[in-house]
């Protein structure tokens, strides 16, 4: 049994990582406040809600001279409000000697973008543009599964998370309140 284990177990993650891919967008898999320091002590048993203000204020400027074409400044800005809450149910019931939970969470809230570019040419001058987007609505869903365990001053954890793409996302927008795709860890 234990040899099968052995052979199955780096199949299985050499099958899963063929389908891994990194997080290449910028809402990002992890909210705040997901795993803080305590997040391995045992939960008692019974429905908690833990409920997470997240506040975003990003920005970004560059300003580049273009060989042969000129000077481009730009500067991208955006802010996001969000509210995110997490019903989380936590078993009496040992699971393996462990107290195990699960939760689902979801939020939502306002995204505000706004990207301007000016571009300067020699010959004709400055051409500028800018575009402003804004979006209130639900974001994505937050499975969440674990299992934790207490010896003493030590704690430890197994987790399993998810994203299911249920928030409010168009590619051809700036702001965007979910992500627009699955995720596991």
């Amino acid at each position: 049994m234990k040899r099968h284990a052995r052979l199955w177990g780096p199949l299985m993650l050499g099958f899963l990582a063929s389908h891994a891919s990194a997080d290449e967008s910028i809402v990002n898999f992890w909210r705040p406040g997901q795993l803080g320091s305590m997040a391995a002590v045992p939960g008692k048993p019974g429905w908690l809600l833990p409920i997470v203000y997240i506040h975003l204020a990003v920005g970004a400027k560059d300003s580049r001279d273009l060989p042969q074409v000129g000077h481009l400044d730009t500067d991208v800005q955006g802010r996001a409000d969000l509210v995110f809450f997490v019903p989380t149910y936590t078993f009496e019931r040992p699971l393996w000697g462990g107290r195990p939970s699960l939760g689902l969470g979801i939020g939502g809230g306002r995204s505000r973008s706004t990207a301007e570019a000016t571009l300067t040419m020699p010959w004709t001058g400055a051409i500028s543009g800018a575009q402003r987007d804004a979006v209130t609505g639900l974001t994505d869903i937050y499975p969440t599964a674990n299992v934790k365990w207490n010896q003493g001053a030590n704690n430890f954890m197994v987790y399993a998370s998810g994203v299911l793409p249920m928030g409010s996302h168009r590619q051809s927008r700036l702001a965007n309140t979910g992500a627009n795709r699955w995720a596991m860890d």
